[in-house]
């Protein structure tokens, strides 16, 4: 009677052990189903001499050894990551063009103001240039040469 007793403390100790944590996190955590579809990717068959691969749309196949196989996680990340530096780049260079055109208005019209002997609005005729450097927001008049502002 003894040793069933044993067995069945253990078994309880066992179960415990293995379900105490599934009954402390019951369910998975929700994740928004808007942030669900941005993470999917279009996973397809694609076929080559045979073989079938359930593998995402944008993925390669490679032959190694002889073998067919989808391209290595790391080859398909850095993929990954540099279609997304060009894209990145190109916008970009799309915005750096959109801030030329805007300075050229602003100039042009600070010029017709000028020309028309109107009264540059307050704040335009002094607007920090474009830099990495983060803007400065004080409104004193420029004392050193260092910036546009004095500190």
């Amino acid at each position: 009677m003894k040793g069933y007793r044993n067995g069945i403390l253990s078994w309880l100790a066992l179960s415990f052990v293995f379900l105490l944590p599934r009954a402390a996190c019951p369910q998975d955590p929700e994740i928004p189903e808007e942030e669900l579809e941005e993470y999917k990717s279009q996973r397809v068959t694609k076929t080559v001499d045979g073989l079938h691969f359930n593998v995402e749309a944008d993925r390669p196949l490679e032959k190694v050894d002889g073998v067919w196989q989808p391209a290595a996680i790391d080859t398909y990340v850095a993929l990954k990551f540099s279609k997304l530096r060009r894209e990145l780049e190109e916008r970009l260079a799309g915005l750096e063009e959109r801030l030329k055109a805007l300075e050229a208005t602003v100039q042009a019209l600070e010029e017709r103001f000028a020309q028309e002997g109107l009264a540059v609005p307050e704040g335009a005729a002094a607007a920090p240039e474009t830099s990495a450097a983060a803007p400065e927001t004080s409104a004193a008049p420029e004392t050193s040469k260092a910036g546009r502002f004095a500190l």
